[in-house]
């Protein structure tokens, strides 16, 4: 496998290409991540694509894995990933809008599925200490449930009540 080096110019170049069917993009900064990261919108879905670019250029070989993660800007959490990592490899441009439309495809359904009835967010399997349950990836935002539940009146019922007290 031949190991090429990607320039931020040409990462770029590469995400503006996706422009051309409907897809926009922008750099967002995070303090605590060496890499430049991604923000890419279509229409209401987003996605974030950690680049493996530092300074201007790729990382070494082994820590160059471009990741593409289905993202909820509500609770700024991730909601999907592709199931493959994008190598620095010669076709690695084809690769990453290959991965670009399996997470769109997998944020859509997950788009699709039942919201919060407190919020509206989005409900997602979760891992909890008693197992996995489907909760709101917004569900910090939730504060005191009590007040919301009489805000949302009528959509829990009096045992949903008792289970956030």
């Amino acid at each position: 496998m031949t190991y090429v080096e990607i320039s931020k110019q040409w990462f770029e170049h590469t995400l503006s290409n996706l422009g051309k069917i409907g897809y926009k993009w922008e750099e967002i900064k995070d303090p605590n991540v060496k890499e430049s990261i991604y923000m890419v919108h279509i229409n209401d879905i987003h996605l974030k694509v950690f680049s493996s670019i530092e300074d201007g250029v790729s990382r070494d070989s082994g820590k160059d894995a471009i990741r593409v993660v289905g993202w909820d800007i509500t609770s700024d959490r991730p909601i999907s990933s592709s199931e493959m990592r994008v190598n620095r490899t010669e076709n690695w441009s084809e690769n990453l809008k290959k991965r670009i439309n399996d997470v769109v495809s997998k944020v859509v359904d997950v788009m699709n599925a039942p919201k919060c009835k407190i919020c509206g967010g989005v409900m997602a399997e979760m891992n909890g200490k008693f197992g996995k349950f489907n909760g709101c990836l917004n569900y910090k935002a939730h504060g005191d449930v009590k007040n919301k539940v009489e805000k949302v009146e009528g959509i829990l019922n009096e045992k949903d009540v008792r289970f956030w007290e």
